[in-house]
């Protein structure tokens, strides 16, 4: 359960609104709903691929730091997290959402719907998304005419290492880090209650939710390793803080004719399912 009551939750979303295309809040309750921790389930919060953060899951910042807790000596070379960003380059939509599935629409306009960068970010993809706003639509269109045509040009290999190598380390000393003197987001925080929370996009369908991570995926990682189950987060200042199914028309993609609303629906709905295309680490030995 989240610390708020899911009447007092519902309350005070149903009481948001749609102004100029983006989904703002009342004032009266600007400082209730973006201004305050709240208690999210870790079984419900997901990176942008769809990938969920449970312990047991296939999200590889988890799964990498699991087999750091079954083995601190772990190399880089030997590490789960370099064998995935190495083989980690989804190219347009259908492949980070859907992968090769044959019941996919192949001529729907937003399937081939390509990354305008090539990138090792392995939390979120460089696409319009259901939360995205309409600035962020026009920078993805502006590097896209940029491309002319073409595909975004791949990383060199030794950006790969490198890329790899960092996340690595930072994944360990962000766990050791938790571990040694637990989760204090809170605190240090010189004043600016978002810059240690773990930032979220809550999306919404009738009385259910799931919780899309915008900042904070390697501490959420190490507190998922570390057994908890819940983690105070906070609904992102800056952009669309909630995304409610219910208001589907509304949303910048689809008023920006990125998505018709078959495929908003569809690709809402698919951080709502319990699968992966991605390519997955393998399973860690027992």
């Amino acid at each position: 359960m989240y610390s708020w009551s899911r009447e007092y939750t519902s309350s005070l979303i149903d009481r948001a609104l749609w102004i100029a295309g983006l989904y703002l809040v009342r004032v009266a309750d600007f400082d209730t709903v973006l201004g305050s921790q709240f208690r999210v389930p870790i079984n419900k919060c997901l990176n942008g691929y769809a990938i969920d953060f449970d312990a047991n899951g296939s999200n590889p910042q988890v799964a990498f730091l699991r087999q750091y807790i079954s083995d601190p000596s772990v190399r880089y070379e030997e590490s789960l997290i370099r064998r995935f960003m190495a083989d980690f380059r989804p190219r347009n939509l259908q492949e980070v959402l859907f992968g090769q599935q044959t019941d996919y629409e192949d001529d729907c306009k937003a399937s081939q719907l390509q990354h305008y960068v090539s990138s090792l970010d392995i939390t979120r993809p460089f696409l319009p998304m259901p939360w995205s706003t309409p600035s962020e639509i026009s920078r993805y269109r502006q590097g896209l005419k940029a491309l002319n045509g073409s595909l975004a040009p791949d990383l060199s290999p030794s950006i790969v290492e490198q890329e790899s190598r960092k996340e690595y380390e930072r994944l360990i000393a962000t766990y050791e880090s938790i571990k040694k003197i637990g989760y204090k987001p809170n605190i240090a925080s010189d004043g600016a209650l978002d810059s240690r929370f773990i930032q979220v996009v809550m999306l919404r369908d009738h009385e259910d939710e799931r919780f899309i991570v915008m900042s904070g995926h390697h501490r959420l990682a190490a507190l998922s390793a570390l057994g908890w189950t819940q983690v105070p987060a906070i609904l992102v200042a800056n952009g669309l803080p909630i995304v409610d199914l219910a208001n589907v028309e509304n949303w910048p993609v689809v008023s920006e004719g990125v998505y018709d609303l078959h495929v908003a629906r569809r690709v809402f709905k698919r951080y709502f399912a319990r699968q992966t295309s991605i390519p997955r680490p393998a399973p860690i030995p027992s």
